[in-house]
């Protein structure tokens, strides 16, 4: 459980799936270690799964000299007590070098995870030449080692020979002793010497068997420091091998870079020629961006025609709706005095309504031709895209460029079409509104013929509860409702009057307030501005809006004005509050006409069902203001 440096890593290779947890120092501290050089030093811990079991690293980056010191400790079974374990070891470890440790949240994604490893730079491979010095460092360290273990095992070894001579000098002392004691024993006869003989013998004995054992124990030591020389020696002769492959490797890397450097010389040479291509490519993009101007005045040019015959179809209405309005005051002149010819006067009107339907058969099929002509242009506007797109291929950002310039050119098209889609529209309306209007006089003249043909002069009233029965052709005629109904422009779909609502403006709302997107129900919107001047505000161009949004249970209804110059938003509300559905229903429909007494044309905006599109599309639109708890939220 001890860590230990390990010279032979310069830097931590780990995979993200098998990084289990991350920690790394507060902040950059000169640690007391030896080891860090009194350098500003940064510290790391990293808890990694390592071919079926896990492993704890500490490491230290250098910050001055760009380098790495890796410490490791022995790998252990995957047990959840043994990881606290060695994190305790690892924090007492750094701790005790001055580091204060905090955890490095990696609970994300696998291309977030792999960020954070590369940002973390013990994990972070060094640069060739950065790896050289640590290599030649790390075998100058081993060779110093090596040689300081030499020496120290030589002074043993001549230590060991020296006490090996002094216990042969002493072996041999005793042995002399003992062959003169052997000889003299003859030649003494006195009791007293004969007595001490063998007691003096005995211990000549046990002292050269000791010696002769410490002789064994000095040659068996003697022998194995001289094969540990040997292994020292092979150690510092692969030790040689690797620095001068190393140094093999530090002159490959030379090479390498000579070669990098032509290589980024021919890098230059080619980047020139694409330079000149590039300019030969920019005068062609400049032809094709003369092309494509001369394709939206084309555009420009069939709008302006298409505005023209749009202005002589309003005339056109205009005329027949002045005739139709001198036909009916003829009518209602000549009505008191001449009832018999009804009939003739009521053909005439048939006549001038089927005349009217004509003419605007008539003017839709002109639109249509007109966007025939648009789609024919807008279709050879694409094949010239097409053919200017194979001649840019090669340039992939001027084909961009070029790919949004005609998309606006193609938007800006469309949007006019649409919007003279609308103003026909609106010209429609206004043109069934009139005859919606004339048909209520038609009724009312039916009225005034029934009048007139009751003997007593007054309307025929039902009795019994049966209706008055009418002229053959009266029978043969459809319900004048049916007829408004197949002509309303009431977005609801009733035929009810409203009801005068006032819409009050309210200065607290900077927007029509709502908290979720699919609280916002309806929305109907203008297509088109009119020039006013709102309560409180200068005159500017302006967009209305009639919005219906749920809160808390309850819907309410919103006229907001847009004013497109200073871009804020005045919201109105009704006078009085809504209770029950037919009653926000005719808010609605007042709110609408509200708009369209002042000159909008108001129209329903079809919101997206998805919730996620409709927060985008409400965000698009200048007029809302979410809440702010929900936001907070």
């Amino acid at each position: 459980m001890i860590f230990s440096v390990d010279r032979t890593r310069s830097y931590l290779k780990i995979e993200e799936p098998n990084l289990l947890s991350l920690r790394r120092s507060t902040h950059p501290i000169v640690p007391s270690a030896d080891y860090c050089q009194g350098h500003l030093c940064d510290a790391f811990i990293c808890v990694v799964h390592e071919y079926n079991l896990h492993r704890v690293y500490v490491a230290l980056h250098d910050q001055q000299l760009k380098s790495n010191l890796i410490f490791i400790a022995d790998p252990f079974r995957p047990d959840s007590k043994k990881l606290d374990l060695f994190l305790l070891k690892a924090h007492e470890f750094l701790k005790n070098i001055g580091f204060e440790m905090e955890e490095v949240n990696i609970n994300f994604s696998t291309a977030t995870r792999e960020v954070i490893i590369k940002d973390i730079r013990v994990m972070r491979e060094p640069s060739l030449a950065l790896q050289l010095d640590a290599a030649k460092i790390a075998l100058e360290g081993l060779i110093a080692e090596q040689k300081e273990l030499s020496r120290k095992r030589s002074q043993e070894h001549m230590e060991h020979k020296a006490e090996l001579d002094n216990l042969k000098k002493r072996l041999l002392a005793a042995t002399a002793a003992q062959h003169s004691s052997t000889v003299e024993l003859p030649a003494k006869n006195d009791n007293s010497s004969l007595s001490a003989l063998p007691a003096e013998t005995d211990e000549l004995r046990k002292e050269i068997r000791i010696l002769g054992e410490a002789e064994k124990e000095l040659r068996l030591r003697l022998v194995g420091a001289e094969e540990e020389l040997l292994k020292m020696r092979e150690e510092l002769g692969s030790s040689k091998n690797i620095l001068k492959n190393t140094k093999d490797e530090a002159r490959q890397a030379r090479k390498e870079l000579k070669v990098s450097q032509r290589e980024g010389e021919l890098v230059n040479e080619k980047l020139k020629s694409v330079q000149i291509e590039f300019e030969k490519a920019r005068t062609e993009i400049e032809e094709v961006r003369r092309k494509s101007q001369e394709t939206q005045k084309k555009y420009e040019s069939a709008l302006h025609d298409r505005m023209a015959n749009s202005d002589e179809a309003t005339d056109l209405q205009r005329a027949a709706t002045t005739g139709m309005q001198a036909e009916i005051n003829r009518l209602m002149a000549e009505l008191t005095g001449k009832h018999l010819e009804y009939t003739r006067e009521t053909g005439v009107l048939r006549a001038a309504l089927t005349e009217a339907s004509m003419s605007l058969s008539v003017e839709k099929a002109k639109n249509d031709s007109a966007l025939q002509e648009m789609d024919a242009l807008e279709r050879n506007a694409s094949a010239e895209l097409k053919s200017l797109k194979k001649k840019v291929d090669t340039l992939s950002a001027e084909k961009h460029l070029l790919e949004k310039t005609t998309a606006d050119i193609k938007i800006k098209a469309h949007g006019e079409i649409e919007r003279q889609q609308q103003v026909n529209q609106s010209q429609r309306k206004a043109a069934i509104k009139k005859l919606h209007a004339l048909k209520e006089e038609i009724r009312q003249l039916a009225e005034a013929r029934a009048v007139i043909a009751s003997p007593t002069g007054m309307a025929l009233v039902q009795t019994d509860n049966k209706a008055p029965s009418l002229p053959a052709e009266d029978q043969n005629r459809p319900p004048l409702q049916d007829q408004q109904t197949s002509f309303t422009s009431d977005p609801f779909g009733s035929c009810e009057t409203t009801e005068h609502i006032n819409f009050l403006p309210d200065r607290q709302l900077k927007g029509i307030p709502y908290s979720f997107s699919t609280d916002v129900v309806e929305i109907y919107r203008s297509y088109n501005t009119i020039h006013a001047a709102p309560t409180g505000k200068q005159a500017q161009k302006c967009n209305g809006f009639v919005c219906l949004v749920t809160e808390g249970g309850q819907s309410l209804v919103y006229a907001a004005w847009l004013m497109n110059s200073s871009g804020e938003a005045l919201v109105c509300v009704p006078e009085r509050v809504t209770d029950g559905e037919e009653s926000c229903r005719r808010m609605m429909r007042e709110g609408i006409s509200y708009f369209e007494r002042i000159g909008f044309l108001i129209d329903r905006l079809p919101l997206e069902t998805d919730p996620d599109k409709r927060q985008v599309q409400l965000d698009n639109l200048e007029i809302f203001c979410r809440s702010v708890t929900e936001c907070a939220a």
